[in-house]
């Protein structure tokens, strides 16, 4: 291909999976092979970090779109599925650069593509900002790049799909960011093609051309940042991307050290969020992230919603991906299902825009919870109900803050919800009888002040058992320092899942979970613990800690996970009649995963000895 150079200051974006090392990663070509002078980034303040980033924290929904020559193979070439993700489908099958141009080109027609109708799908679907590609791993620049041909505008689409789609996008209120591949470009390679070349004349001035010629950009996505090595080069795309765009936002995905504006798990959401951290997750409508013409595997709209609130209430944004076909329509199975969360949102959206993380200690066993701050000392609580009590009767943990109104939004005019607090201060709210939403039902708690949940100890039942289910366990995670920019940061802190009312994801011998405890007869208890452990999957140590009192344990395998047994590890020794806490820690781990626990039970002495008859 013809380069021409263009006179962009020399200061100066992915969908990646876990590359493995035959993949070619340009990220250690980018090395520095001139003096060219590095310009300085010049550090903010926090203030205006901030300020920065104030748009994006509230905004929580986004739209992603994977639109690029891939399209037009429908993951498949030559009449044979690709084994990986369609727009990974020329590396993963070795095909020659000049070999893919020649056959997809011709077919990326473009004729329907709508830049206005798919700018109001995310607009009704709820979400705040896209993200299209801009140049994707192939090297194919979805805009009229003038230092490459491997262009769009020399398709039969000839057309520039980033100026309209901006435009349309910002004409409806909508911030704009771009997807930029800089690391991975199986089309500018070869001979010719230094380290050098590639950064200076491609990277840098592809994005001088999208930050300085299609108006205000809001996001840089970066992708694949492994392998980059050298920290001048991301100095000099990041210094020029804020002085043509001051107020970006960019991802943590460009390499070289930059740790970017927020965290980019992809395709799952942190059990446990990431704290003290702004991230984004994204996903997929069906299982790819291009358009594959025999991906049927689309997931509904309750667990999209379910996803995009659950998100939310751990401080997350929600970033959700469509794929458009070849001839630039959206498959109809993506506009129904962006057509459905946009009438939740319609709803709801209050619960979503602007809020923040859940104020509970623990994840709540029948939903999820947002809130935000309305002014003059009030917070709302957004309550999402995922399970609908059978009594009707939603418990809400004892909250230290005095609560003075609590409403059914999904019910507009519904009026009020009673409520009482019972013995232990959970708050009981009365619901209708029948859950009014499908996907999520919402209801609002207003309360005086920041709202904080007291971490309420456990007492004995009425039998006299202190009852620890994993709902109840609060969870330590080991801080990391490990930037989350794919998927190989998924499970790697222990977090409750309600769908096996268990603890799962356990493999952190530095994570702890544990449960306050309040006794009033001291004594002698037995520990028994109910978990799981899949024979040749599962295998750990662990000990259970109270003070300075630990047993020591083997976790016995199971059949599948699905089979819990229940075990007496010990005896503890409570003197005291006041608080406590109740610790368990893995030691170490001998398989795969731990163990999937799902409750410790603490009975007192005098009721494991049989009753004379």
């Amino acid at each position: 291909m013809n380069i021409r150079a263009i006179p962009f200051p020399r200061q100066g974006f992915g969908r990646c999976l876990t590359v493995a090392s035959a993949f070619v990663l340009l990220g250690s070509a980018l090395a520095t092979e001139t003096a060219t002078p590095v310009p300085e980034v010049i550090p903010e303040s926090s203030a205006h970090h901030d300020s920065r980033m104030q748009w994006w924290r509230e905004a929580r929904f986004g739209i992603f779109v994977h639109w690029g020559l891939f399209s037009a193979a429908g993951c498949t070439w030559k009449g044979e599925k690709s084994q990986w993700l369609g727009c990974w489908m020329q590396s993963s099958k070795k095909i020659p650069k000049e070999e893919y141009a020649a056959e997809l080109m011709p077919k990326f027609t473009g004729e329907h593509f709508d830049a206005g109708f798919l700018a109001q799908l995310a607009k009704d679907a709820g979400a705040k900002y896209i993200v299209p590609i801009t140049k994707h791993h192939e090297g194919f620049a979805l805009f009229d790049s003038k230092v490459t041909d491997f262009t769009i505008t020399n398709t039969p689409a000839k057309r520039d799909w980033i100026r309209e789609l901006a435009d349309a996008s910002r004409a409806r209120g909508l911030k704009v960011g771009l997807y930029y591949s800089q690391n991975l470009d199986w089309h500018h390679t070869g001979k010719g093609w230094t380290p050098k070349r590639y950064f200076d004349e491609l990277v840098l001035s592809q994005i001088g051309e999208l930050l300085s010629g299609y108006g205000e950009v809001s996001i840089l996505w970066f992708d694949i940042p492994a392998g980059v090595k050298y920290a001048e080069n991301a100095q000099r795309v990041v210094a020029m991307a804020k002085r043509l765009q001051p107020d970006i936002v960019i991802n943590n995905r460009l390499g070289g050290g930059f740790r970017g504006d927020f965290q980019t798990p992809e395709q799952y959401i942190p059990p446990n969020g990431i704290p003290g951290q702004d991230w984004e997750t994204c996903q997929t409508l069906n299982g790819t992230w291009e358009y594959t013409h025999y991906d049927r595997n689309w997931k509904s709209t309750t667990t999209l919603v379910r996803e995009l609130i659950d998100t939310v209430s751990k401080g997350g944004n929600y970033l959700l991906n469509i794929g458009p076909k070849p001839d630039g329509t959206v498959p109809q199975s993506s506009i129904d299902t962006l057509r459905a969360i946009g009438g939740w949102m319609k709803v709801h959206g209050d619960a979503i825009y602007g809020t923040t993380h859940s104020p509970f200690p623990h994840q709540l066993p029948w939903g999820r919870c947002t809130q935000k701050a309305l002014g003059d000392g009030v917070t709302r609580l957004y309550l999402h109900i995922f399970q609908w009590p059978f009594d009707s009767i939603l418990r809400v943990p004892a909250l230290d803050n005095d609560v003075f109104a609590a409403a059914l939004i999904s019910e507009p005019g519904a009026g009020p919800l009673s409520y009482t607090k019972d013995a232990n201060g959970d708050l009981l709210v009365r619901l209708p009888i029948a859950e009014p939403n499908d996907y999520a039902t919402v209801i609002t708690l207003d309360l005086k002040g920041s709202p904080t949940a007291s971490l309420k100890p456990i007492s004995a039942d009425a039998e006299g058992l202190l009852q620890l289910p994993a709902s109840l366990a609060l969870i330590q995670a080991a801080p990391t320092s490990v930037d989350v920019s794919g998927v190989g940061e998924k499970a790697k802190t222990v977090f409750y899942n309600p769908a096996t009312q268990a603890l799962d994801a356990w493999m952190n011998t530095d994570d702890r979970v544990f449960w306050p405890i309040t006794v009033v007869q001291p004594g002698t208890y037995a520990v028994d613990l109910s978990y799981s452990c899949m024979e040749a999957k599962g295998g750990c140590e662990y000990v259970v800690e109270l003070g300075d009192q630990i047993i020591s344990a083997t976790a016995a395998s199971t059949t599948t996970w699905k089979d819990f047994r229940t075990d007496r590890i010990g005896l503890l020794k409570i003197e005291k009649n006041d608080l406590s806490r109740v610790i368990i820690r893995l030691t170490k781990m001998t398989g795969q995963d731990s163990m999937k626990l799902r409750s410790m039970t603490l009975t007192p002495a005098e009721l494991l000895t049989p009753k004379a008859p």
